[in-house]
């Protein structure tokens, strides 16, 4: 089952609005949303680290609550569920955010959200498939996307009002952009793959920077680089100095333990891995319509700028 929804934001929200009173548990490296829905709908939050090499959610917290929701991210676009995380509980229930890994697959070759509950995607401007806006849920449990439906529809079954819900539609505007969109998307994945695969040769053996484990069924959303300690400056100079070279760059994501909302909790030190992969991070240009001209730029401006902090 698939519902569409307005974004990604509302369709964590309504996941998390039918199971009420469950922790969340996901990691601080990953976007507010998801704190968001949780705190919105008087869930309790917990985090956990991320995996050093893959940027993903490290699920093997102490102390997990009976009832729990684990929201594990696919971090740039690599699958974090290739294998099911342990039942904690016969309770939990798993909401993979696939926010960055539209059509991403598992080694094997099967959905990215196989063992997931549900998955949330985001058709953001800037994601895979772009709709404008736009987001879905996806489930195999029919009582759960029955759920949804009533949620999306301002909490309406056959015209009937029996549950609180809002309008959370997709415009149909947008839902056709969608659909044009997909019918593009091996071509998206194998272009964004390309430009992976070249990034990965050229940097793969350059002890000045750390890269994302490699994955065959990556969707590569993002391609994000991380300077080891040899690099003499802070990630906001190394940004400047691509930019000044024509290249932009960002950093992904503010960890949310450093959120104004959390910092009461003092939670710093705590996700050495996150922070990290926050610190030393850099998201550089990765998209369907580079052209080899413009990754050579990046990669030029990339070893021009390590070469003037990092000998």
């Amino acid at each position: 089952y698939a519902i569409a929804m307005s974004n990604a934001t509302v369709a964590l929200w309504a996941a998390m609005w039918a199971k009420t009173e469950y922790t969340v548990w996901t990691s601080p490296l990953t976007f507010s949303a998801v704190a968001n829905a949780a705190q919105m709908n008087g869930n309790n939050i917990e985090f956990v680290d991320v995996d050093r090499d893959t940027m993903c959610s490290s699920f093997e917290p102490d102390g997990i609550d009976d009832d729990s929701i684990y929201v594990p991210m696919d971090y740039a676009g690599y699958p974090s569920l290739e294998k099911p995380i342990p039942p904690y509980s016969a309770d939990r229930f798993v909401l993979l955010d696939a926010a960055h890994s539209f059509g991403g697959t598992l080694t094997d070759g099967s959905s990215n959200t196989k063992h997931a509950n549900a998955a949330v995607y985001s058709f953001h401007p800037v994601k895979i498939i772009a709709t404008g806006e736009g987001g879905a849920i996806v489930t195999d449990d029919e009582s759960f996307a029955q759920y949804m439906h009533e949620i999306r529809d301002n909490g309406r079954r056959d015209g009937l009002h029996v549950r609180t819900g809002l309008n959370l539609f997709m415009d149909e505007m947008s839902c056709a952009l969608g659909i044009s969109q997909i019918e593009r998307l091996p071509q998206f994945l194998e272009r964004r793959r390309q430009i992976a695969n070249q990034y990965n040769w050229h940097f793969g053996k350059d002890i000045r920077l750390e890269l994302q484990a490699s994955h065959p069924g990556h969707a590569h959303h993002l391609y994000n680089l991380r300077l080891s300690t040899v690099v003499r400056c802070n990630v906001e100079e190394f940004i400047n100095d691509l930019s000044a070279l024509g290249v932009g760059s960002q950093r992904h994501y503010k960890l949310l333990t450093q959120m104004p909302i959390f910092r009461h909790l003092e939670l710093n030190g705590l996700y050495p891995n996150a922070e990290h992969a926050y610190n030393r991070g850099i998201s550089i240009p990765c998209y369907a319509g580079m052209t080899d001209a413009q990754v050579n730029q990046v990669i030029e401006a990339v070893d021009h700028t390590l070469d003037r902090y990092g000998h």
